[in-house]
C-alpha cells in the first residue's frame, strides 16, 4: 500500500472524526518521512500514535519537528545586550522543562523521544520569534512521504500533542499530491516548512536543538529496546482507558444543572479528580478559549493532579513556588489564550499562591470562560486565602470528603457563598457496597491514664471552670488553649505503648501506617525495633523528591511501617496499605474520615483492611466530679461518635460497636 491507497478525506474535523485512528495511523504507517511544525510539540503525541510511528520507524523513516519555544523579555534583553546566546537560554528553559517532566509521568513519554532521538529518528529544531517581532510561530503544517514518492500535507489547527489528538476539537485540511487541484497548497506548505526548517523566516529565527538538551534527552533513554517497547505498552495501557463509573457520571451530571458550580461531596478514594478532569474535558470541547485554575492546600496535590491531567492528555503548569520559574510562563500564555492562540490553559497552584495579588492580576487578564476547581476545598475557607475566590470565575467546583469546617462557621458560610450547596454525594458506606473502596475490620483498644498523668490532667480543671464563666476573646483563646494543652495529656498517653506493643506483637506488621503525635513518633520506633520491622518516617520535615521515594520504597515493601504525624491525611495515595494503628486523633471530623478513606483505597493485594484505634478515656472519678458543666460530656460524646461511626460501617459492627455503647454506659451517656 502507499499513501494514495488510503480513503483520505479533504477536511477533518475533530468532533465527527477519531482524527487519530481515521487520520495519523494510517498515513504514518504507509510513510517514511514525517515533517512538521508544531507549535506545541508534547512527546506524548508520540505514544498515542506509536502504532503508525513504529512502522514508520520500521520503514527505516524519519521524523523532522519544527517546534516553538517563546523567550520572555528578559531573555531577549539578555540576547540583544549579548550576555547570554539564543542557544544557552533555550537549553535553561528547556532542560528545566526536562528535570520538572523526570518527576512526572511524563518521564516515559519522553524516554520514547528521547530514545528517537538517539537512534537519529528524530531530529529536532526550535524557532523563536525575533526580538523586534510579536507572536509566536503558530503555524501547524504536516507533511508525509511514502516509499513510491506519493505525498500530502494537511494543516489547521491541530498540535502535536496526546490531547490535540484524543481531546481537543481541532480541524485540519488535507492536500494529496496526486490530486491536480491540491498538489498547488500540497507546494505552498513545502515551501513554508524548508523556509522556516533553513531558517529563512523573516521573523523567526530556527536553531537546531541544543547540544546540552540533546545530551540531556540522550542521558534518560531507555537502554534497548525490550524496555522501550516495555514503556510503550504501558503507556497505550494508560492513555484513555480510565472510564467514567455511573456515579461519577451522575456528579458531572448534577454540577451541570447546577449551572456548572456546586460542590462535589465524595469519599476520599471515590475519584474526584478523574471526575474534576472529565469535567474539564467536557467544557474545554464547547468553550474556547478556556482558563482552568486547580488551587489545592499542599505542593504534593499540585504534583498529583499534574500527573492525572497528563495521564488524561491535558498539559498543565504548575503555579507556585518561585515566582521567577512560572509567572513570565503564565503570563504569556494567559496573553496567548486571549488572542486564541491556545485553546485550553490549566493552571495547577496552591491556595496560598492563588490568593496573592500577582496571581490574581495574572487571571483578571483573562476576560473569557474560567473554572475555578478548589480541591480539599474546606481549606479555602481560611481567612488568608479567601481573596483566591475571585468573582471573574465563570464556572465554580468545590471538592471534598468533608467541606465543612470544623469549628468554623464563617469559614464554611464562605464556602457556600461562593460554590454554592453540595449538588451531589457519595459516602463511604455506598463506596464499600459498591467497591470501589475496600471494606475493613474496626478494633478499638480502651485504656485510662497513669496515677500520674492522672494528676496532671485534672491540675487543669479548676482554671477551665473559672474561664467558662467568662465570654470575651481573650477568655476563650486562653479557654481553648488549656483545652489543647489538656488533650496533649491524652493524646500521648503512657498507657497507649503498652496496646501498640501488643498490636505489634499479633499483627503481620507490613504495609502500615502509624498516625503519631510529635512525641510519639520518637518513641514508637523502639517498639517496632523489638520485632525488627524497617520503618520510615513521613513528616512536614522530609522534601517532595523524599516523599516520593519514601512512598516508592512503601509500595515495594522496603518499608514495611510508615511513621506519620498529619502529612498522610490529605492528597497521598498509599493503595496498597493494609492496616492502619491510630495512635493519636484530633476530633476534627475531617482529619479521621480522610485518614479512613486514605486506608480503604483498593489494591490488588488486599481484600480487606484493618482499623487499629487506641482510646485512652478520662478516669470515670474525674468525669463525674467535673463534668457537670456538661463540657466534658460534649466532648466525650464527639469522640465516641467517630468510634461508631468506625464501628457502623466496619466488617464487624457488631463487636465494635458493644464496646463504645459500653463506655456511654459507664459514663452516663446513653
Amino acid at each position: 500500500m502507499s499513501l494514495n491507497d488510503i480513503n483520505l478525506k479533504n477536511t477533518y474535523d475533530s468532533d465527527e472524526d477519531n482524527i487519530l485512528k481515521d487520520f495519523y495511523i494510517p498515513t504514518l504507517k504507509e510513510s517514511i518521512l514525517y515533517k512538521r511544525i508544531a507549535s506545541y510539540y508534547s512527546s506524548s503525541s508520540l505514544v498515542v500514535a506509536s502504532e503508525g510511528i513504529t512502522s514508520l520507524i520500521g520503514k527505516r523513516g524519519k521524523m523532522k519537528l519544527l517546534i516553538n519555544v517563546g523567550l520572555s523579555k528578559e531573555d531577549y534583553e539578555a540576547i540583544r545586550e549579548g550576555i547570554e546566546n539564543p542557544e544557552k537560554i533555550i537549553s535553561a528553559l528547556m532542560i528545566k522543562d526536562i528535570e520538572e517532566l523526570r518527576e512526572q509521568i511524563k518521564i516515559n513519554h519522553l524516554k520514547v523521544l528521547s530514545w528517537l532521538i538517539a537512534m537519529g529518528k528524530v531530529e529536532i529544531k526550535v524557532a523563536i520569534i525575533k526580538e523586534n517581532a510579536k507572536g509566536i510561530l503558530h503555524q501547524k503544517v504536516g507533511l508525509l512521504y511514502d516509499e513510491l514518492g506519493s505525498k500530502i500535507s494537511f494543516s489547521g489547527s491541530e498540535n502535536e500533542t496526546a490531547n490535540g489528538f484524543i481531546h481537543n476539537i481541532e480541524e485540519f485540511k488535507v492536500f494529496r499530491g496526486w490530486i491536480e487541484d491540491e498538489r498547488k497548497y500540497l507546494i505552498e506548505d513545502e515551501r513554508k516548512f524548508e523556509k522556516f526548517w533553513s531558517g529563512e523566516g523573516n521573523r523567526v529565527k530556527t536553531i537546531s536543538l541544543p547540544e546540552a538538551v540533546e545530551k540531556k534527552l540522550i542521558e534518560i533513554r531507555p537502554k534497548d529496546k525490550i524496555e522501550l517497547n516495555k514503556i510503550i505498552d504501558e503507556l497505550e495501557k494508560g492513555i484513555s482507558k480510565k472510564k467514567l463509573r455511573p456515579y461519577q457520571k451522575e456528579a458531572i451530571d448534577c454540577w451541570m444543572e447546577n449551572g456548572k458550580t456546586g460542590v462535589l461531596e465524595m469519599a476520599t478514594g471515590s475519584g474526584k479528580t478523574f471526575t474534576s478532569i472529565s469535567i474539564i474535558k467536557e467544557l474545554s470541547k464547547e468553550t474556547k478559549p478556556f482558563l482552568v485554575v486547580i488551587a489545592c492546600p499542599f505542593q504534593h496535590l499540585v504534583t498529583q493532579w499534574t500527573k492525572e491531567l497528563e495521564d488524561q492528555g491535558i498539559s498543565s503548569v504548575k503555579a507556585f513556588g518561585n515566582r521567577k520559574s512560572w509567572v513570565d510562563k503564565v503570563a504569556d500564555k494567559v496573553s496567548n489564550l486571549n488572542r486564541g492562540y491556545e485553546n485550553l490553559l490549566v493552571l495547577v497552584t496552591t491556595y496560598d499562591t492563588s490568593s496573592k495579588g500577582y496571581f490574581l492580576e495574572l487571571i483578571k487578564k483573562f476576560n473569557q470562560n474560567s473554572l475555578y476547581i478548589g480541591d480539599e476545598v474546606h481549606y479555602v475557607g481560611a481567612e488568608s486565602r479567601r481573596k483566591g475566590l475571585l468573582e471573574e470565575y465563570s464556572f465554580r467546583l468545590g471538592l471534598s470528603a468533608t467541606p465543612s469546617r470544623w469549628m468554623d462557621d464563617e469559614g464554611t458560610k464562605i464556602i457556600n457563598d461562593y460554590f454554592g450547596k453540595t449538588v451531589f454525594e457519595f459516602g463511604l458506606e455506598e463506596a464499600i457496597a459498591m467497591k470501589f473502596l475496600t471494606p475493613y475490620k474496626y478494633y478499638p483498644h480502651i485504656s485510662h491514664l497513669s496515677d500520674e498523668e492522672m494528676q496532671e490532667y485534672e491540675a487543669f480543671a479548676p482554671r477551665i471552670a473559672r474561664l467558662m464563666q467568662g465570654d470575651s476573646k481573650e477568655n476563650n483563646e486562653r479557654l481553648s488553649l488549656l483545652l489543647i494543652q489538656r488533650q496533649k495529656i491524652i493524646t500521648n498517653a503512657i498507657a497507649k505503648y503498652d496496646i501498640l506493643e501488643e498490636i505489634i506483637q499479633k499483627e503481620e506488621m507490613d504495609k502500615t501506617l502509624i498516625y503519631c503525635s510529635d512525641k510519639q513518633i520518637i518513641e514508637v520506633p523502639k517498639y517496632l525495633s523489638k520485632k525488627n520491622t524497617i520503618f520510615h518516617r513521613f513528616t512536614s520535615k522530609e522534601k517532595n523528591k523524599e516523599r516520593k521515594k519514601i512512598l516508592e520504597n512503601f509500595e515495594k515493601g522496603v518499608y514495611q511501617v510508615l511513621l506519620a504525624i498529619k502529612c498522610l491525611d490529605e492528597g497521598v495515595d498509599v493503595p496498597s496499605t493494609k492496616t492502619a494503628i491510630i495512635m493519636a486523633s484530633s476530633g476534627n471530623p475531617r482529619e479521621y474520615i480522610q485518614r479512613r478513606g486514605r486506608i480503604l483505597r483498593t489494591h490488588p493485594s488486599k481484600n480487606f483492611s484493618v482499623i487499629h484505634d487506641i482510646i485512652v478515656l478520662p478516669p470515670k472519678g474525674y468525669f463525674y466530679k467535673y463534668a457537670s458543666s456538661d463540657m466534658d460530656k460534649k466532648m466525650l460524646k464527639k469522640e465516641l461518635k467517630r468510634y461508631m461511626e468506625f464501628s457502623n460501617s466496619s466488617m464487624n459492627p457488631i463487636s465494635s460497636t458493644k464496646k463504645v455503647i459500653s463506655i456511654m454506659e459507664d459514663y452516663g451517656l446513653m
